[in-house]
């Protein structure tokens, strides 16, 4: 006897989406609020602290280094703190391995030629007599010549370790992904971006971090993985560390 078996249909395909981890952490909007605020109110006391103590002509350097280096524990503790408060594991926030690990050198060039664009557009404005020694700064290490071993290796620290983890915490894992939640990625991009070139502090470096943050956060989303900017992140800072230490005791 013959017998005919209905046939199965292959499993459905999942639907394209966000790379991975990239929607899986429900920020609110009052993470948002607190978490700037916090930032604020971190950089505040550590003017204040600065302020308070003096900046001594011996020891300076490591004090300011120090106060860098607390600042990066805040942002990371606040969004870690934010993080426990919603129920979002590491994984979620950010901190698994990438989709896409080319997308870290793919960063940490796109991120140098920004800084090289950059100086090529301010020629424009230099050929036509119009003075731009101010956005010409940069973003140096607070260390010199002159700086002890104990200094240059806080800084180092401070630059290669803190700065990285921290700002990329709060800046893609934190603003980024929370504004991305609630936006398309072009304004998300930007605002987080804008937010990354404010808190240096420094017109010089407003537009080309600017720039910068934007290509962190897209690299993020990319690649599912908030290690994909921090590794850039890092790997920039330790080149242009580098560099400032040569010249310096050139």
């Amino acid at each position: 006897m013959l017998t005919h078996r209905r046939p199965v249909p292959p499993p459905a395909r999942p639907a394209a989406g966000p790379a991975p981890g990239i929607a899986r952490a429900p920020w609110q909007a009052s993470d948002l609020v607190l978490g700037t605020g916090g930032l604020l109110l971190a950089l505040a006391l550590a003017v204040a602290l600065i302020v308070a103590l003096g900046v001594p002509a011996e020891g300076g350097e490591e004090r300011t280094v120090a106060a860098a280096i607390g600042i990066n524990a805040a942002m990371a503790g606040i969004v870690l703190g934010l993080a426990a408060r919603r129920g979002i594991s590491l994984a979620d926030l950010g901190l698994r391995r990438p989709a896409r690990w080319r997308l870290l050198p793919v960063a940490w060039a796109g991120a140098y030629a920004v800084l090289a664009l950059y100086a090529a557009l301010l020629l424009v404005p230099e050929a036509l007599g119009l003075d731009v020694s101010m956005l010409r700064e940069g973003n140096p290490p607070p260390i010199g010549a002159e700086a002890g071993p104990a200094a240059v290796l806080l800084a180092a620290f401070a630059v290669i370790a803190a700065a990285p983890l921290g700002e990329e915490l709060f800046f893609r894992g934190l603003l980024y992904r929370g504004l991305r939640s609630r936006s398309r990625m072009l304004p998300a991009l930007a605002v987080s971006g804008l937010l990354f070139g404010l808190f240096h502090l420094n017109v010089g470096v407003l537009v080309p971090f600017t720039a910068i943050g934007m290509l962190f956060a897209w690299a993020v989303e990319r690649s599912g993985s908030l290690w994909t900017s921090v590794g850039a992140h890092a790997a920039f800072n330790s080149l242009a560390f580098g560099l400032h230490l040569a010249g310096a005791g050139s």
